[in-house]
């Protein structure tokens, strides 16, 4: 999926589902067209000290709130979380805004949409659904933030049908992986190499190396563009001791820690000389198709290989 699809809006018309203990539609509709004032009467039960008080605009207070946080995390790079309840532009867009206006960079941020609407059966409204949390959420702040300043897709977080059950337990910005299915072929006594963009706590990596040495594979190596290793390396430790893991290869474009330069199962992958070709190819004003082509680069190292051990 390239893109979140938000239009054309749906309407998703439903009943209150078995477990809500009222299902009134007549009366809850009414409650929902009660005025500020009606909310703010005191009840008998109320604890003496509690009172409700419905502000006529409390919109300005909770921008300037979201965005004083996310602008001073983003300054210290640090991750910012927002868990975002009622779906309302007023307070989406202006905060788009000014994100926009002060180029605040969002890519640390994650934002999880509290709550969304299920019919009686349990099926979760679609982002289509023109009342729907995650519909405004997306429509009117994810996608009136700058492309280059907002949020990856992955760090936009909603329930849906297939991660309900789950959904409560995000971890580090994730929902616990369920499984890893093998769908390919026999891979017994083979090497096998696997590719990822990026390393980040390196759970998918490692279950996959622990699936391909239950089917006999030979030899496992990871690579990715991106090792972060957020989590650490105690995992990667104990895979390859235990077996597992062969290496693991990572480029030198992002931060490696000296403990991580250490490991004698980690290789560097150095592609200085490739980010000298890319800078002196727009220098020049030229096509980098040749920089990025990676056949000729290929054939010249098999024949290189095979001429060294010939």
């Amino acid at each position: 999926m390239k893109d979140f699809i938000t239009e054309p809006a749906t309407k998703f018309n439903f009943n209150p589902s078995e477990f809500v203990p009222f299902k009134d539609r007549e009366v809850c509709e009414r409650v929902r067209k009660m005025s500020g004032k009606e909310l703010e009467k005191r009840e008998d039960w109320w604890h003496p000290e509690f009172n409700v008080k419905v502000m006529m605009n409390p919109h300005p207070v909770l921008i300037a709130t979201l965005f004083s946080r996310l602008k001073a995390a983003s300054e210290a790079g640090k991750t910012f979380t927002m868990i975002l309840g009622n779906p309302e532009p007023e307070t989406y867009i202006p905060l788009a805004q000014l994100i926009n206006y002060f180029k605040v960079d969002c890519s640390k941020v994650h934002i999880f949409a509290e709550d969304e609407w299920a019919d009686d059966q349990g099926n979760i409204a679609p982002i289509t659904y023109e009342a729907g949390f995650v519909h405004s959420m997306i429509k009117y702040l994810y996608e009136q933030i700058d492309p280059k300043l907002r949020m990856p897709m992955e760090n936009v977080h909603f329930p849906t049908n297939a991660n309900i059950n789950d959904y409560s337990k995000i971890i580090n910005g994730h929902n616990p992986i369920v499984a890893h299915e093998y769908l390919g072929n026999s891979v017994e006594g083979k090497d096998v190499f696997i590719a990822d963009d990026i390393i980040s706590s390196g759970e998918s990596m490692l279950d996959i190396a622990y699936a391909l040495k239950e089917r006999k594979a030979r030899r496992v190596f990871c690579y990715a563009t991106y090792g972060l290793f957020v989590n650490g390396l105690e995992k990667f430790d104990k895979a390859n001791e235990d077996g597992y893991i062969d290496a693991v290869f990572s480029t030198n474009l992002t931060y490696r820690t000296d403990e991580l330069l250490k490991r004698e199962w980690f290789h560097e992958v150095d592609c200085s000389k490739y980010i000298s070709y890319f800078i002196a190819s727009l220098n020049h004003d030229v096509s980098i198709g040749n920089v990025i082509d990676p056949n000729a680069k290929i054939k010249a190292l098999l024949d290189r290989r095979n001429k060294e051990n010939a």
